[in-house]
């Protein structure tokens, strides 16, 4: 839908959420996922909800289309390969009407670019004074997002944090689709009324837990925070979210957050989250590396720089636990280490001793250190079978 001049200025001047869902072969989700958004309580002047198209090959955005149709505030737009200091012109990024009879995408699979460069195309157009990232296959509970946007808007905040829970296809069906009237949709809950106010680097250093998961889905952004500190997301890798939200938090002059359980995460084993092939460790491997730069910014006080240490020592053991289980072939574990070397060669780690031992065993002999992994894993595993016996 390609906006006219006076719907265009009308959008600038109402704008306080800007919505910006990745889509790519999704055609069973994104119709419940952008159901969901319009059960939000919100007036749809307040919001956009800006589809980027990745080149799907399925009928994902002939449902977005239809969904299109009832809500005036929907924009579709294409990926376009960029990096994240470049622009498009708005009339390459808005998505023509596709003439009828024609596939879904012309172009196949080569045009799939992944969602760092869809959300950042999204970033680019949104012009709401927030911006929230929605997974195209995840839902949101009733009218959260007028609690959420709410507080946003009252505080003034550069992000405000909200909870969210993992469920599965069958638990979602359950829940969903029991009853078809729209009072037996869940609603988002208020778990407790406490509210945490505190600068991002006190956030990062005492609420922040990258062992939940960095997801940047469950969070307000205010854009222009987002612009005026340049960030955005490394085009083109898996896990992009990894490193952009530890940016945030140590950028960001106030942060909000709230007990509220209003995203619901969908679990889907074929996802790219619960896949970890070759590509998936490489890009794992770029989120340590783009994590641990952020060390070196500038005027981080030394608390936080223990903590950015200690939170990559995780993202480390995650990579080296997915290495010996996930690879078998001793030549694709060397070419994961050998990059991880390449990306990060001064890597280290506080938090205690064995931290540091790890760091001088990893940087000294990162291979004996692998073998040394992989053997204490099957000696555990094998006293576990052992005590189940």
């Amino acid at each position: 839908m390609v906006a006219s001049g006076k719907a265009e200025r009308h959008r600038l001047s109402q704008m306080k959420l800007s919505i910006i869902i990745p889509v790519f072969n999704v055609e069973k989700y994104i119709g419940p996922c952008l159901e969901s958004i319009y059960r939000q309580g919100l007036r749809e002047v307040d919001f956009e909800v800006i589809v980027v198209d990745d080149g799907s090959t399925d009928n994902s955005m002939k449902v977005v289309e239809e969904i299109q149709g009832r809500h005036r505030n929907i924009f579709q737009i294409n990926a376009v390969q960029t990096t994240p200091t470049e622009d498009c012109s708005m009339k390459r990024r808005f998505r023509p009407p596709r003439p009828a009879g024609t596939p879904p995408n012309l172009g196949g699979e080569a045009d799939h670019v992944g969602p760092s460069v869809c959300r950042n195309e999204g970033m680019e157009m949104a012009k709401g004074e927030y911006v929230l990232f929605v997974d195209s296959d995840d839902l949101l509970m009733d009218n959260g997002l007028t609690i959420l946007l709410r507080k946003a808007l009252d505080t003034s905040a550069d992000m405000v944090v909200a909870d969210f829970m993992r469920l599965n296809d069958d638990e979602i069906t359950s829940v969903y689709d029991s009853s078809t009237s729209e009072a037996a949709k869940p609603s988002a809950q208020l778990t407790d009324t406490h509210v945490i106010d505190k600068t991002g680097l006190d956030y990062y250093v005492e609420d922040y837990d990258p062992g939940v998961g960095s997801f940047i889905w469950r969070i307000l952004y205010k854009r222009t925070f987002l612009n005026e500190n340049h960030i955005r997301l490394e085009p083109g890798v898996y896990y992009e979210d990894i490193p952009f939200l530890q940016e945030c938090y140590l950028k960001a002059q106030r942060v909000i957050g709230i007990h509220l359980l209003y995203y619901i995460y969908r679990i889907r084993q074929r996802s790219c989250t619960y896949t970890f092939a070759m590509k998936n460790a490489l890009d794992y491997n770029t989120a340590i590396a783009n994590s641990w730069r952020l060390t070196e910014m500038d005027n981080l006080p030394e608390r936080v720089v223990t903590q950015q240490k200690k939170n990559i020592y995780l993202f480390f053991n995650y990579a080296v636990d997915c290495i010996i289980g996930v690879f078998r072939d001793p030549s694709e574990r060397k070419k994961i280490v050998d990059d991880l070397i390449k990306k990060v060669p001064d890597i280290c780690f506080t938090g205690g001793v064995g931290p540091n031992v790890v760091s001088a065993l990893f940087r000294t002999m990162p291979y004996t250190y692998i073998r040394w992994r992989l053997f204490n894993t099957k000696v555990t595993n094998w006293c576990h079978a052992r005590l189940r016996i």
